[in-house]
């Protein structure tokens, strides 16, 4: 994961080849793709220190590996690659698989509850950090969990 990386998420196919993502920078600057669409911007002040809260929050996080998150079983699903930095140079980067379907009832084997729980806690934090980006003009298709 790059240093200069606060938080990062990236949506890919069944084969890891990319769909959409974004990027904040430490240095505010974010990155958006969606398709064949890039944009760039720059977060004010308030809201980069509300991403670095709910990270900083969160300190778990830092503690997941991605084989103890569930993933539940879809054939031809999507993989979710979320990357969290925090101020003292911690960083993680955690894979999941289909983890939109922890929301949804119905898709099979979603692992221990621990398992589950470290999902929708991830999900808690990733739906945080999307609300700040999407208020600040971060289009909401760059968050796309499916």
């Amino acid at each position: 994961m790059d240093e200069n990386i606060l938080f990062s998420y990236e949506l890919k196919d069944a084969w890891f080849l990319p769909i959409a993502g974004v990027e904040v920078y430490k240095s505010g600057e974010v990155r958006c793709m969606a398709g064949d669409k890039d944009a760039t911007s720059i977060l004010d002040a308030q809201a980069f220190s509300e991403i670095e809260n709910v990270i900083g929050s969160h300190p778990e996080l830092f503690e997941y590996e991605s084989p103890d998150i569930a993933t539940p079983t879809i054939h031809d699903g999507v993989s979710n690659i979320f990357c969290f930095g925090a101020e003292d140079g911690r960083s993680t980067e955690l894979v999941t698989l289909n983890i939109w379907a922890l929301r949804e009832e119905g898709y099979g084997d979603i692992g221990t509850y621990t398992a589950y729980e470290k999902g929708m806690r991830l999900l808690q934090v990733f739906d945080a950090v999307a609300g700040i980006l999407t208020r600040n003009g971060v289009p909401s298709e760059c968050l796309a969990l499916r």
